[in-house]
């Protein structure tokens, strides 16, 4: 065979069309690679897979698993980025299998090629192949079992008994992948004869599904991270049913229902770009008139992942985290694929076909590259850091909240930082009792925290509050920044975790700066309120500071924008509506002596007499 002949052969073949997805995607997918761990959940998942703990329920053990021993493979690498290197991966992998879906549903390459390098860098599938996440897993195992699923529809060598062992490994994952069930048994009363044949394909899915042993053996070890010890009995069936997180379910009523199917059907322009999401519109007429099946399963996936959403979704999890609809675009993306068939359909020649087929996805990487660009986020790695370098030898440090638990995870009990600090994860292990001893022992709490005894107070110490007995004298360190956060002018296409992350550094960086610099903080609270524009819990911080220094406009405003963001965030709209009242009684008033008697007087009336005197104090009136 000459080199003209083999040529001809491979660009013809199976491997060529994979290698015009993987490349691509791999390299894009690599260059934009978190360089660490980042916000959210990675520290805490890539802490639980290097030390074989658990990770928040439903404890994910088919990726912990793995993950565990991709960090042993990549042993040259910190485990924080063979990690984010198993994400991309398996991401890639994942747009393999899609590749081959649309090619076996359309018998066009290169709209299969085109579809499949739509989905590596829709939104949600690039966010999450570049960083510690289970989600790029869960959908090469989704659409592994779609593909099976596929195969036997179109008479194809597929295997129920396949598709029901993807499904178990994809439960051993995460449990979205539950949205599967309904199309498996489907195939299993349409392909499997008797009962004997059903139950033996569905039996399959144990093997993935007893992966979740792992919960309790790890467990009942004592792990660096153990959840609530699920070890056995009551405490176990809680974690396996995430009984914690029902509590903060979004949809309380029909009319959340509509909100949420609303802002999703807005999300796909986003998620797809604008041309992919036509071409999906172009695929739905495709498929209403050849291929009605292929749209009703792709419906059924996004309607179903929404459904499963508005069932145990938190406001967050609907509003911000679009990584959780994954098996929605997914469905979506192979509808799309029936267009992009349909485009390539009237260009006949090969090359014409090949850049068209690669413009849409081209398209997606050059307006979504700053967004998805982790190649220079350290923000969770550096405040953790500042954190554990801050701290006295032999201190106890009580930590809360992801952002900031997570990270100091990872670096104490992985990196092995600081291991004279005593890292106390509250709402992670069990914590019966702790008897401290701020007066011998240092002391640490990452937020400010009501403390009940008036012996003991919370004293401002960098990006942490030190416990001490009142009138020690201590003032806590000078405040020293962070250049990669300080540099941050804006939320331009940052995340939203990051943005909170950076606004709550603001917060610190204002109270530490509150007693020496009243002007330097009240900027460092006008950059927590841009920066964390739409975070709730930060609004309120930015609005009590502002309040408590006195301008009260800003204040208002502040707490009128959290109250907005998150409606069930009482305190905000208790305070929007006391300043809305308060504010009103001055409208007009130029005296500042006038104002602030009429809004100590309004402040009064509505029980806040701490509030109005010092509104009074600061007019320099005292009587």
């Amino acid at each position: 065979m000459n080199i003209a002949r083999l040529s001809a052969a491979v660009a013809s073949s199976k491997i060529f069309d994979d290698l015009a997805v993987a490349v691509p995607a791999l390299v894009v997918y690599l260059l934009t690679l978190a360089p660490t761990i980042t916000t959210g959940d990675s520290g805490e998942l890539v802490t639980a897979a290097a030390t074989l703990s658990l990770a928040h329920p439903t404890g994910y053990p088919l990726y912990l698993l793995l993950g565990h021993g991709f960090i042993a493979l990549f042993g040259f690498l910190s485990p924080a980025v063979a990690m984010n290197l198993f994400s991309a991966v398996t991401a890639v992998a994942t747009c393999l299998v899609v590749r081959r879906i649309t090619a076996e549903l359309t018998l066009d390459r290169a709209a299969a090629i085109g579809t499949a390098l739509l989905f590596a860098f829709s939104q949600s599938v690039w966010s999450q192949a570049t960083a510690a996440r289970v989600y790029a897993l869960g959908a090469l195992l989704l659409a592994l079992c779609l593909l099976e699923l596929l195969r036997l529809y179109e008479g194809n060598r597929g295997s129920l008994g396949r598709a029901w062992f993807w499904f178990g490994l994809g439960m051993a994952n995460h449990t979205v992948t539950i949205v599967l069930a309904p199309l498996l048994m489907m195939a299993s009363f349409g392909f499997a004869r008797t009962w004997k044949q059903r139950i033996g394909a569905g039996a399959l899915c144990l093997p993935g599904l007893s992966l979740y042993a792992y919960i309790p053996i790890a467990a009942s070890g004592d792990p660096v991270q153990n959840w609530g010890d699920p070890s056995g009995g009551e405490r176990l069936i809680a974690y396996l049913s995430r009984e914690s997180f029902w509590s903060k379910r979004y949809v309380d009523e029909a009319d959340d229902l509509w909100s949420v199917a609303a802002h999703y059907l807005d999300a796909i322009p986003a998620e797809l770009s604008w041309p992919g999401a036509a071409l999906f519109l172009l695929g739905v007429g495709v498929c209403a008139s050849t291929r009605r099946g292929m749209l009703g399963a792709g419906l059924y996936l996004f309607v179903a992942n929404v459904a499963l959403m508005a069932l145990h979704g938190s406001r967050q999890d609907i509003l911000y985290w679009s990584r959780y609809m994954i098996t929605g675009w997914l469905g979506l993306t192979l509808i799309a694929g029936f267009g992009f068939a349909r485009v390539l359909a009237a260009v006949q020649r090969p090359v014409l076909r090949a850049s068209v087929a690669i413009l849409v996805p081209a398209l997606a990487v050059v307006v979504g590259y700053s967004r998805a660009d982790r190649s220079s986020d350290t923000w969770a790695h550096d405040f953790a850091s500042r954190i554990l370098d801050g701290v006295e030898p032999g201190a106890v440090l009580l930590v809360e909240e992801d952002n900031v638990v997570f990270p100091l995870s990872y670096l104490h009990y992985v990196e092995g930082r600081r291991p004279d600090v005593e890292l106390v994860m509250q709402g992670i292990n069990r914590l019966d009792q702790m008897r401290i001893d701020p007066s011998n022992i240092p002391t640490y709490l990452s937020h400010p925290r009501e403390l009940g005894m008036p012996a003991l107070e919370l004293v401002t110490d960098g990006l942490v509050f030190r416990l001490m007995p009142v009138g020690s004298g201590f003032a806590g360190r000078d405040w020293a920044g962070l250049a990669s956060f300080d540099v941050v002018e804006g939320p331009g296409a940052l995340r939203y975790l990051d943005r909170s992350l950076i606004g709550n550094y603001y917060f610190l960086k204002a109270i530490n700066l509150e007693p020496r610099d009243r002007e330097a903080a009240l900027t460092a609270v006008r950059m927590l309120r841009a920066v964390s524009f739409d975070n709730a819990v930060n609004q309120v911080n930015a609005g009590l500071l502002l309040e408590r220094n006195l301008e009260l406009r800003e204040a208002f405003e502040a707490f009128d924008s959290a109250a907005q963001i998150d409606p069930a965030n009482d305190l905000a709209v208790a305070r929007a509506r006391l300043w809305r009242a308060a504010l009103a009684t001055v409208g007009g008033v130029r005296d500042p002596a006038q104002r602030a008697e009429r809004l100590a007087a309004a402040l009064l009336d509505a029980g806040h007499s701490d509030l109005a005197l010092r509104i009074l104090r600061g007019a320099g009136i005292t009587e």
